[in-house]
């Protein structure tokens, strides 16, 4: 029998997590990067819970990067053992934007939002310090809202996070000539960490007056396939919808322009997500935004990770495995995905991903006797290679 998840008429809680630097977790971070040479010393010098001086921070950006010679130091207060570094830097261009004047004020604790832009430039990315954290956050650089001052600890974790930031298939790591961190196979933090920040919460309405009126929604998910806002779906759920709004686990909310594709046999379908605030006021640069991997790569027993809005509540991961690879069900046209991964309504749309951080499936619904079983419908017929030549069909319009 098929079951589809029906939301429940809950008032959204989002679940917006900050980020704290753990003094286990700070110590570990410490230790990849000490394998880079970033971080020297012994971990009884580490030190993780002082705060961390601009001129600290910068020398170890500039071993991180390998801008570590040529140029001249633009400020007057540098430190001898920085000033060879922060030259490297101001030449490489990574402080544009960051840094200003002819003082740096080094002895000065670095802020989130300062190292955040700096690791964004790092990753070809145009930032300044104002509102960098939370772009950073946004686009899964970091796998939380860092804020204030920085301890050395969070400035570890922090430049971890963004080594395994993935743009254009690679990794900052591989962009850098470093060796990947960690193993390849994720663990469900990392991928949860990882990927996250490219899952949304939708928010759909049947008429405009109970979006006013914050009445009769349904809850739902998606997930982006580029940076501009596209994103994919199940189609059931924007069935009989005028108007759906998308929301990042910042906590900001955006307008869901309309369908761009929808093949209602496979029940999936893309939406354009528009990249300014439901406010009006702000455009954000770019989302965050996941790999599709074929259903070629799926394979029984393999450890999967679903993400999504479970129960409208906030973006959420579960674990399983899955159990059968190709399912004919009436839930879709394509044999869907059986595995152990838990959903609730509210996920519907939402990403299952492989140990490898690729989204393999699109979680549809499961089985009223099922005992746990679950369903995801895969990627392969979603049109990728035409994304740029789809047209928006309005909500209001595309049912």
């Amino acid at each position: 029998m098929k079951k589809k998840f029906l939301a429940l008429i809950l008032a959204m809680t989002l679940c917006v997590p900050t980020a704290a630097a753990l003094e286990g977790d700070s110590l570990r971070a410490a230790e990849k990067l000490a394998s880079y040479g970033v971080v020297q010393g012994t971990p009884a010098g580490y030190d993780v819970e002082s705060f961390c001086t601009r001129a600290q921070a910068l020398v170890m950006l500039s071993r991180l990067s390998g801008h570590t010679d040529g140029g001249t130091d633009p400020f007057s207060d540098t430190p001898s053992w920085a000033s060879t570094a922060v030259a490297a830097l101001s030449q490489a261009g990574l402080l544009n934007g960051v840094y200003s004047g002819n003082r740096l004020h080094s002895s000065e604790y670095i802020t989130a939002d300062e190292w955040s832009a700096l690791l964004l430039h790092l990753c070809g990315i145009e930032a300044s310090a104002q509102g960098a954290a939370l772009q950073a956050q946004r686009i899964g650089l970091l796998s939380g809202l860092y804020s204030g001052t920085l301890t050395r600890g969070e400035i570890f974790e922090m430049t971890c996070d963004a080594l395994t930031y993935s743009r254009n298939s690679m990794t900052l790591a591989q962009q850098l000539g470093k060796e990947p961190l960690g193993a390849q196979r994720l663990t469900a933090r990392e991928v949860a960490d990882h990927s996250r920040a490219a899952v949304c919460a939708l928010t759909l309405y049947p008429t405009v007056v109970d979006d006013a009126k914050n009445t009769r929604r349904v809850d739902a998910s998606a997930f982006f396939l580029t940076e501009d806002g596209i994103a994919l779906t199940n189609y059931h759920s924007l069935e009989n919808t005028t108007v759906g709004y998308a929301t990042l686990i910042t906590g900001e909310v955006f307008l869901i322009e309309g369908i761009l594709w929808k093949d209602e046999a496979a029940d999936l379908a893309l939406i354009r997500v528009s990249r300014t605030m439901k406010d009006g006021n702000t455009t954000v640069p770019a989302f965050a935004s996941v790999t599709l991997a074929g259903s070629d790569e799926v394979s029984i027993g393999d450890r999967v990770y679903a993400i999504g809005n479970a129960l409208g509540i906030g973006i959420s991961v579960s674990e399983g495995i899955v159990g059968i690879t190709g399912c004919r069900s009436s839930i879709s046209s394509i044999p869907s995905i059986v595995n152990t991964a838990d959903i609730s309504a509210g996920s519907s749309g939402g990403a299952l991903f492989n140990e490898l951080g690729h989204v393999i499936a699109v979680t549809a619904g499961g089985f009223p006797d099922g005992n746990g079983l679950y369903l995801g419908i895969p990627t392969d017929t979603v049109p990728q290679s035409k994304l740029s030549s789809l047209k928006v069909t309005p909500l209001r319009n595309a049912n």
